[in-house]
């Protein structure tokens, strides 16, 4: 169908399905989450986007027995539940379940689509994070996501959203990574596409940001 200046919304009995001229994009009810972000025809997700509250260890903190005292971050990061989900199509709030949104015949066409998650964590107390997205005419996605926090939690390591992509990257490093991994990193360090190892992290970090803003753009 030929795509107007508005946003294409379709209800489903566990998702929300958001499209326009060059992206189509799925909010999840059973997943809690973004589900599919496809644009220009690619699909940029492998797994719903989630509140991230682990990272990885420092010998500092083995010494300080960091791990010990903030452990349970670890559970929270790797379980946490999806307790509401709230749609609110140009102001007014959607009832997004079934049989509700039966009374929608076909295609709805908005300005701009806000889907809220709120997340529940397993850690003692528990406390909870909302993760709204704003979508607006033209495709383009904000992510807003706000920590409530609570008295008593131990000190949390990191706080911030996980975006887990289905990108095969090689970042040239030399480091025995995989041997795949090792020898197209030479090949591309011989060619000059890479940069001199001790800034290849950060250049290739920069050129993966620079690719994902560039179609995004288009």
């Amino acid at each position: 169908m030929a795509y107007t200046d508005k946003l294409r919304v379709v209800y489903g009995d566990y998702t929300l399905g958001v499209h326009g001229e060059g992206f189509d994009y799925i909010f999840s009810y059973a997943q809690g989450g973004l589900e599919s972000i496809v644009k220009n025809g690619y699909e940029w997700l492998y797994r719903c986007p989630k509140p991230a509250f682990w990272r990885a260890l420092t010998d500092n903190d083995r010494g300080s027995k960091f791990h010990i005292k903030s452990g349970s971050w670890l559970s929270a990061d790797m379980f946490i539940d999806c307790r509401g989900i709230q749609v609110i199509m140009d102001g007014e709030e959607q009832k997004p379940y079934a049989p509700d949104n039966n009374s929608f015949g076909g295609d709805i066409f908005a300005d701009e689509i806000i889907v809220k998650y709120t997340y529940e964590t397993i850690s003692n107390p528990s406390t909870t994070v909302l993760v709204t997205y704003m979508v607006d005419a033209s495709g383009k996605i904000r992510v807003d996501v706000h920590y409530n926090g609570a008295k008593g939690l131990p000190e949390l390591p990191v706080f911030g959203m996980r975006f887990i992509m289905p990108i095969k990257e090689y970042g040239g490093t030399l480091l025995p990574d995989s041997e795949e991994g090792v020898l197209q990193g030479m090949e591309m360090y011989a060619s000059g596409k890479i940069h001199p190892l001790h800034v290849d992290y950060e250049t290739r970090n920069q050129q993966i940001i620079q690719k994902c803003e560039k179609l995004f753009q288009e």
